[in-house]
């Protein structure tokens, strides 16, 4: 795939049946998820911390059970394919894979959708933020919109 398509505004992709990708990339959005892991790795830390000072304290503490718990934690927080746990001597040591990390952010924040429709049919121009209004939303034959105040058909 050729991420460089993903730092236009709005990138499309022609391909054989009639089929189009349309390729876009929201930077706020990347913030987040980079947060988010940022914020998830820090927890499995502060755990990591805590199991060896539990170890320390217990010396009968059962260190392989601490990190089958660890391991759990990190594959429930999806970050286990880019961080290792392991223990020596009731230590234990949480390594991050560099490689792995960049590898899973590559694609932060991008998005593809893949549509059958013709370009003609469902232009691809990036649709403009509407101003804020009071109101409140509503339902008309399933379809969840928009309504200021009540000049909806709906409330009619």
């Amino acid at each position: 795939m050729q991420l460089d398509l993903f730092d236009q505004e709005v990138a499309e992709v022609l391909a054989e049946e009639g089929l189009r990708y349309v390729l876009r990339r929201n930077p706020v959005r990347a913030q987040e998820v980079r947060d988010t892991r940022h914020a998830k790795l820090a927890k499995l830390q502060a755990q990591v911390a805590m199991k060896n000072q539990y170890l320390t304290d217990q010396p009968r503490a059962n260190a392989q059970g601490a990190l089958q718990k660890l391991v759990a934690r990190a594959e429930k927080l999806r970050i286990a394919d880019w961080v290792e746990l392991t223990v020596a001597e009731r230590a234990l040591t949480l390594t991050i894979k560099e490689d792995a990390q960049q590898e899973a952010a590559k694609l932060d924040g991008c998005y593809v959708l893949k549509t059958d429709l013709t370009p003609a049919q469902a232009p691809c121009a990036p649709l403009p933020v509407p101003p804020v209004t009071r109101g409140r939303w509503c339902a008309v034959a399933t379809r969840h919109h928009f309504c200021p105040d009540q000049d909806c058909s709906y409330y009619g």
